[in-house]
C-alpha cells in the first residue's frame, strides 16, 4: 500500500490591512509567516499573519487543505487508487485593545468533521511580569509538538478546552501558571462548583532549549472524555512533562503525558458489561 500526503497552507489577510506595502514587501512577509510552520497546538492557535484593520483592532486567518492519495497495490494483481481533497482547518481571529495591559480575543474554528465554533474567547491582563486571562481557552495542560500533519497521541489524550481563570507569573527564563475551571466530568455524589484545577511551568535555560511540566486535577475533563461523561468513582489527576532543543537544522522534541493513579476499572466499563 502506497499513500502520499499533501499539506497545503494557505494564510488569509485583510487587503485594507496590507495596501501601505508594496506587492514585494507582501509577499515577504507572507513567506516569512508560512516558513513559520508550527510545531505545538499553542503556535497552530496563533498561525496567521494578524493584520491592523483599525488603530486597536487586528484581524488573523488561516485556511489548511490537506490532499490524499492513497493507492493499494493487492495480491492478486489488481490495484484501487482514492483521492481526496478536505478543508483541515478555517481559523479566523479578531483581537482588540480594550485598554493598556488589557485586550480581548476571539477565535473562530471549523476543523473537517466539525461544526463552526467559538474556539477561544477570552480576555487577557498584562503587567510587567504577571499576567492573567479569563474565558473559554485551553489550560496549559500539555504542550504537543508535532512534525506531522496528524496530531500526536499526547494531544488527543490531555487537550482541554475550558472557560477557566488563569493567572501566571513570566520572565525570559520561566513561566509560571495556575488556572482554576468548573470541568464537565465529576465526581458520584458531588456538586456542581468550581473545584478543577491546573499548574504549569516553563524553562528556557539556553538558547533553543526549552522543557517544562504541568499538572492537570482531574484528567476525565481533557476533550477526549475518557469517561464517556459519566461520574465517575475516583478522581484522577494528569501530568505532562516535555524537552525541546534546537539548533542550526537539528531539532529534537519529546514529551510524555498520562494519568498520574489508576482509573478505577468500574468507571472505564462505559456499558456495565464488564
Amino acid at each position: 500500500m502506497k499513500r502520499i500526503f499533501i499539506s497545503m497552507l494557505v494564510l488569509l489577510t485583510p487587503a485594507l490591512a496590507l495596501a501601505g506595502h508594496t506587492v514585494e514587501e507582501r509577499l515577504e512577509m507572507l513567506e516569512e509567516k508560512q516558513a513559520e510552520l508550527y510545531h505545538t497546538l499553542a503556535e497552530k492557535k496563533e498561525a496567521g499573519l494578524a493584520s491592523a484593520i483599525a488603530e486597536k483592532i487586528t484581524l488573523s486567518g488561516l485556511v489548511e487543505v490537506e490532499a490524499v492519495l492513497e493507492d493499494v497495490e493487492n495480491t492478486d494483481g489488481t490495484s484501487v487508487t482514492e483521492s481526496d481533497i478536505a478543508l483541515a482547518t478555517a481559523q479566523l481571529g479578531v483581537g482588540a485593545a480594550v485598554a493598556e495591559g488589557v485586550n480581548a480575543d476571539i477565535v473562530m474554528l471549523f476543523e473537517d468533521g466539525e461544526d463552526f465554533t467559538v474556539d477561544e474567547a477570552v480576555i487577557g491582563f498584562e503587567n510587567d511580569v504577571f499576567f492573567g486571562t479569563v474565558g473559554l481557552q485551553y489550560v496549559p495542560f500539555g504542550v504537543y509538538h508535532s512534525h506531522f500533519i496528524s496530531d500526536p497521541l499526547t494531544l488527543e489524550l490531555g487537550e482541554s478546552q475550558e472557560t477557566a481563570v488563569l493567572g501566571g507569573y513570566g520572565t525570559d527564563l520561566v513561566s509560571l501558571s495556575a488556572y482554576l475551571f468548573n470541568g464537565d466530568a465529576e465526581k458520584a455524589g458531588d456538586d456542581e462548583s468550581i473545584r478543577d484545577w491546573g499548574v504549569a511551568l516553563d524553562v528556557t535555560p539556553a538558547e533553543g532549549l526549552a522543557l517544562g511540566a504541568s499538572y492537570i486535577s482531574d484528567l476525565a475533563d481533557s476533550d477526549a472524555e475518557l469517561l464517556g461523561g459519566v461520574d465517575y468513582a475516583d478522581r484522577v489527576g494528569g501530568y505532562s512533562a516535555y524537552v525541546a532543543y534546537a539548533t542550526g537544522n537539528f531539532d529534537f522534541t519529546g514529551e510524555v503525558l498520562g494519568a498520574a493513579t489508576d482509573f478505577d476499572a468500574a468507571d472505564l466499563d462505559f456499558d456495565n458489561d464488564g
